[in-house]
């Protein structure tokens, strides 16, 4: 059996001709075609593998660049007026609302705005208004109609009194560090 012959029986099994023969020329041609067709896909393998490596190398070498920690002494960091909207009282709401009085940036404001002055959520923020009188922490009931949003309407006397530029809204289920 030469080689030949090995290839046509392996081409007929292949494509499923074991029931006429194919010509030797033929299966040659099968042969090649297969053999061409497997060096594109592993070469497109590959060529993806070297794009991947050369995006790793790329990212490390021009993405990660120490950062240069500032001295807060150098750059005083700025204000922020953190603007709570309330409604009802949440699972762990007393926990989550006291991790933003217990922060350690130096310079913020809290601004819990509530929409109905019969929310239980009053209660608990007065709470920790009276717990910790050193935090700047205001305390506003019943909104403003400015648009067809609840919530905005409820923020917007918040957004009034915010006496920083900056002006981060979190609500009640977020919890500070």
């Amino acid at each position: 059996m030469t080689t030949d012959d090995i290839f046509v029986d392996i081409s007929r099994q292949w494509i499923g001709l074991n029931h006429r023969p194919v010509s030797p020329p033929m299966a040659r041609i099968l042969d090649i075609s297969l053999y061409a067709l497997a060096v594109f896909f592993v070469s497109g393998w590959l060529f993806v593998w070297v794009m991947h490596l050369m995006a790793i190398f790329n990212g490390k070498r021009k993405l990660h660049k120490k950062v240069e920690v500032i001295g807060v002494s150098e750059t005083p960091l700025p204000g922020v007026s953190i603007i709570k909207p309330l409604v009802g009282i949440d699972p762990n709401l007393f926990t989550n609302l006291e991790s933003f009085f217990t922060m350690t940036y130096p310079q913020f404001e809290l601004l819990f705005c509530i929409h109905d002055d019969k929310d239980a959520a009053i209660m608990f923020v007065k709470k920790l208004i009276d717990k910790y009188p050193e935090v700047d922490a205001k305390l506003f009931i019943g909104g403003a109609k400015v648009g067809v949003n609840p919530k905005i309407n409820n923020m917007e006397p918040g957004y009034k009194a915010a006496k920083y530029d900056f002006i981060l809204i979190s609500d009640s289920g977020i919890r500070s560090k």
